[in-house]
């Protein structure tokens, strides 16, 4: 019996030639390549801004340009992202599992409690930069 992603679509009906095996192998490679260089976009953004990047310390000011334009939380989408090429990359179904629990937590229970911080801190003008960029990427 195949395990991981590709005996999944073994499983599926789908068949697995060494050569699709290697295309999932890009596509993970790809996304991580992708996933670490949107973070430490905004890890960078962040340092040059002069604002912290680690819980704890007070922010100073709102980032919106950069990678910050269209996504509202960079270091996420790239924790995410990492999380779920990691698994094309290992060809595991765990790589998925974590990736939609580990976007549950940060969408559901981190990304609220930092977005009533910045609203109460910054008024109107977060409000208006939650309205013209996403808190992922698409949505």
């Amino acid at each position: 019996v195949s395990t991981g992603i590709l005996g999944g679509l073994q499983v599926a009906g789908l068949s697995i030639t060494p050569e699709r095996r290697q295309d999932l192998t890009w596509l993970g490679a790809a996304g991580m390549v992708a996933s670490v260089g949107i973070a430490l976009s905004g890890i960078r953004t962040f340092k040059e801004r002069k604002t912290p990047v680690p819980h704890g310390f007070e922010v100073q000011k709102i980032v919106t340009d950069g990678v910050f334009s269209f996504t509202r939380n960079p270091i996420y989408v790239g924790m995410v992202g990492a999380v779920g090429s990691l698994g094309l990359l290992t060809n595991s179904w765990w790589g998925a599992i974590f990736k939609a629990y580990l976007f549950c937590v940060i969408d559901r229970l981190v990304i609220p409690q930092e977005e009533s911080y910045l609203e109460d801190k910054f008024k109107a003008e977060y409000t208006e930069y939650k309205k013209k960029v996403a808190r992922w990427i698409i949505f």
